[in-house]
């Protein structure tokens, strides 16, 4: 009996030791320093609290978010879309006029009306006319022009330049300078029926291009080098000692 309850103290010192260890080895390791830790607080415009930070290996450095969206923002900014030049619309528009001529004659007390409004047509639709949706869009984005596209051919036109129905619709339709033409005769003239978009804005075109340019732009500024001085205790934080201190928070957060 002796034997066995020395043997069932001795396990239970032996569990016990071993507990002690095991405790032991975590307090230990829990209050190492961690190399493969980020543990500081900053903020910017204010002073860096610690020693100095000289940094142990490469890491480049991240543009800040705001950053990032300043720069791309600006980049869109100079950006302009594609559209197609359908040069059947004004074809169309002007061989149903040709169709039409002896009844359209006839709403006119001369055939010099007629030839008014075509001389007007076409000059709208060479400055070209769009869609009031997408010279709504152009306008939200600042497009100060667009790129056209008819074949091989790529040209450029101002936004300020381009028409839309409406705004063709009321250009063809008014008197000129020398107020020859009565605008109430003018407005006899079934326009509508000639007036449509020559330009349709080409969408996949336009996003090709805007993936082109994103996919340039670089989210980093520089690489910070090893044994390179990142902050001295005092110094003040400021915007690009911040994105470096951020830049090496997520490198230490990839270890």
């Amino acid at each position: 009996m002796a034997i066995i309850h020395n043997k069932k103290h001795t396990g239970r010192e032996w569990m016990y030791k071993l507990l002690i260890f095991i405790v032991t080895v975590f307090l230990i390791v829990y209050f190492l320093p961690r190399d493969n830790e980020f543990n500081y607080r900053f903020d910017i415009s204010k002073p860096w609290r610690y020693e100095p930070l000289i940094a142990t290996f490469d890491f480049p450095v991240y543009k800040s978010e705001a950053t990032v969206k300043r720069e791309q923002d600006s980049i869109m900014a100079s950006f302009c879309p594609y559209y197609r030049y359908n040069r059947n619309v004004e074809k169309e528009a002007f061989d149903s006029m040709e169709a039409n001529y002896d009844l359209l004659k006839s709403l006119f007390p001369s055939p010099e009306y007629i030839t008014y409004i075509k001389i007007r047509l076409k000059e709208v639709y060479g400055a070209g006319v769009v869609s009031t949706e997408d010279m709504e869009n152009l306008q939200k984005d600042n497009a100060a022009s667009i790129r056209v596209t008819e074949g091989k051919r790529l040209t450029h036109k101002a936004t300020d330049r381009l028409f839309t129905v409406k705004k063709a619709y009321e250009y063809v339709l008014s008197p000129d300078s020398t107020f020859r033409y009565s605008e109430h005769i003018l407005r006899k003239y079934p326009l509508g029926e000639y007036l449509s978009p020559n330009l349709i804005f080409d969408e996949s075109h336009t996003t090709a291009a805007k993936d082109e340019l994103l996919k340039n732009y670089s989210l980093t500024n520089g690489t910070v080098q090893s044994g390179q001085k990142i902050i001295d205790r005092g110094e003040i934080v400021d915007g690009q000692t911040y994105e470096v201190l951020e830049s090496l928070r997520t490198a230490f957060e990839k270890f």
